[in-house]
């Protein structure tokens, strides 16, 4: 019965929900076509891009395994970088849903100043379970900054990514690259892999 009790308070001391520092997400297993999404939390486009693009990308090649699919968070100003180190302080199921709400709510918080913007958008990370003090401790974490700036920067110029939205196909040697945020866009995906 001890036993029993102690292994009960054992389970229920261990947080449920606990900050990582996580790498780019990406979606789909390996594959012979990488998709990378650049796109910033700050663009508008991009949330139009976010909202009616990524989740046909997802499903017609990640969920396939035709295509894994990377998302590249391209940083534009102070706040996007909040919100970008935010997300990589989650795991990836849970960035997903704090992503959602930065593109739904992202007039509210872009064009704030620093000290604002962090309070909003330490606000939505509170609604997907990261406490205030984890944002904080996220926020401090300065090797992870410097890896957020380090990668999207490394990786847009690889790929000389100027503008976001942009979608990059890399399949063995061959690149593709499109901006923007129409659909048409699929298509000519399509017809490229075809």
């Amino acid at each position: 019965m001890h036993f029993f009790i102690l292994l009960l308070g054992l389970i229920f001391s261990i947080p449920a929900f606990a900050v990582v520092q996580t790498d780019l997400r990406t979606f789909g297993k390996d594959a012979p076509v990488q998709l990378y999404v650049f796109t910033s939390l700050t663009c508008p486009h991009c949330a139009g891009f976010h909202e009616k693009i990524l989740p046909a990308l997802k499903k017609e090649y990640a969920d396939t395994g035709m295509a894994q699919i990377t998302i590249v968070n391209m940083l534009t100003n102070p706040n996007g970088l909040t919100a970008a180190q935010t997300m990589r302080c989650l795991r990836p199921e849970i960035a997903d849903k704090l992503e959602h709400e930065l593109y739904a709510e992202q007039a509210k918080w872009m064009y704030q100043n620093t000290k604002q913007a962090n309070k909003k958008i330490a606000e939505y990370a509170s609604h997907v379970g990261m406490t205030q003090k984890q944002f904080n401790q996220c926020q401090a974490n300065k090797d992870l900054k410097k890896m957020v700036i380090e990668q999207q920067a490394n990786l847009a110029r690889l790929y000389g990514i100027t503008a976001t939205p942009t979608l990059v196909m890399r399949q063995g040697t061959e690149v593709h690259k499109w901006s923007g945020a129409s659909e048409s866009l699929l298509d000519e995906l399509k017809e490229v892999l075809q």
